[in-house]
């Protein structure tokens, strides 16, 4: 059946003052925790894999602290993307144990209605909200982070490495550079998307030309993104690589 997702990602940082609050009821609090976290940045990023396997390229959408005065209307921005879509699909890597509860807390602060896919689930089958990063670990107790998984499909450590540090913006260049940063993560959350599809039997998904289809897309949408040179010199590889097999197969 066809079937829309939403690959969803955020960026937080600490809140010193709730830092400082936590270390003085316990002064061996670290800045681990979920609790002392506040939303600066989110993206998501819109597709749908029919059936048959095509996949159509919907809507890039990003929110940071200098777009929107507070993590209260930042959140519900975001949030409210994912609302008006209800029967979509939210993708996350590792959602389950970091990004929702931290957007979960940020909506409690702010009086935010959830989207239905962050709502606590009353039937066990509702798969509205799905962690690829849990379903990558299944019933075992390691798990691979976004970027490890990135690099076992063979993706360009330059991206991976942009990828793992993120700016503290201090500055409208540095909060362009997170919202590229943040909408990225979205980009390869959904390629590693396409891999699993291809591992689980989907009708008609191929990595490689689910991925040119999806990095194409994306560069049209964001030709200023600051990786878009090694974006594109990906897609041409996996292209290089797909005309390989068909000459071969020929």
């Amino acid at each position: 059946m066809t079937q829309s997702y939403i690959a969803f990602d955020l960026e937080f940082a600490t809140d010193e003052a709730l830092f400082e609050m936590h270390r003085q009821i316990d002064p061996a609090s670290n800045r681990k925790a979920v609790a002392i976290k506040t939303v600066t940045a989110a993206a998501a990023l819109e597709f749908t894999i029919a059936a048959s396997g095509e996949i159509a390229i919907g809507t890039l959408a990003s929110w940071t602290l200098a777009d929107w005065p507070d993590e209260g209307t930042l959140v519900e921005q975001a949030l409210d993307f994912i609302r008006r879509r209800p029967l979509h699909k939210v993708l996350s890597f590792g959602g389950v144990a970091i990004d929702v509860p931290v957007v979960v807390l940020a909506a409690m602060r702010h009086g935010i209605v959830l989207p239905r896919q962050f709502q606590a689930k009353q039937l066990p089958w509702d798969r509205s909200h799905i962690d690829l990063g849990l379903l990558i670990k299944g019933a075992g107790k390691s798990w691979s982070h976004l970027s490890q998984v990135c690099l076992r499909l063979g993706i360009p450590p330059a991206l991976i490495t942009a990828k793992a540090a993120p700016v503290r913006p201090a500055s409208l260049e540095q909060w362009e550079q997170l919202r590229h940063h943040v909408e990225l993560d979205t980009l390869l959350l959904a390629l590693v998307w396409f891999a699993w599809c291809e591992t689980q039997g989907h009708e008609g998904i191929r990595y490689d030309p689910a991925a040119v289809a999806q990095i194409a897309a994306f560069l049209r949408r964001r030709p200023e993104h600051g990786l878009a040179e090694h974006l594109s010199r990906y897609q041409q590889q996996l292209e290089g690589e797909m005309a390989a097999q068909y000459s071969h197969a020929a």
